[in-house]
């Protein structure tokens, strides 16, 4: 009897832990996320490191010191706001968009937005080079911009003005 209610507690206690950590957004506390499958990731105000990750849901960061992605793969959609530097290389997002706004340093390389667009808006210098998206690809007012060899299904306004 008491085998069998350690075994039910056991079981509770493994449910419910699974359970709130399914629900739970992932942080960058240690400065690295890498080869995992999470839910989403909420980075606010810490540098991060995001490598080989499966993201189910989204990415979303805000006053980061610095981000960096490199070859993850994204349920639904990256924002990133108000972050110093910010790289994003060899990432496909399956649904919704890549947007970087108000940041310093952006370097979007190599990307597959199957499902959205990409949008790099308002940043102190963009690189925005080699990038695929299905619906379009927008960089307006960012101090330098340097675009090319991007390709969109729609509107592709993201080039430079030699």
């Amino acid at each position: 009897m008491k085998i069998q209610k350690w075994l039910v507690n056991a079981a509770a206690a493994l449910l419910f832990a699974g359970a709130s950590a399914a629900a739970m957004a992932v942080d960058c506390a240690g400065g690295v996320i890498q080869d995992t499958i999470v839910d989403s990731i909420e980075i606010n105000g810490e540098p991060c490191l995001i490598v080989g990750v499966r993201v189910r849901n989204g990415v979303r960061v805000d006053n980061s010191p610095a981000l960096m992605m490199v070859e993850n793969d994204v349920g639904d959609g990256v924002l990133v706001t108000n972050s110093a530097f910010v790289g994003i290389v060899n990432t496909r997002i399956s649904n919704l968009s890549l947007i970087v706004l108000a940041s310093g340093q952006v370097a979007i390389k190599d990307n597959d937005v199957k499902d959205g667009s990409i949008r790099v808006n308002g940043n102190v210098s963009a690189n925005v080079n080699r990038n695929d998206a299905e619906r379009d690809i927008v960089c307006l007012n960012n101090g330098d911009l340097d675009a090319f060899l991007n390709h969109a299904s729609g509107e592709d306004e993201c080039f430079d003005l030699f």
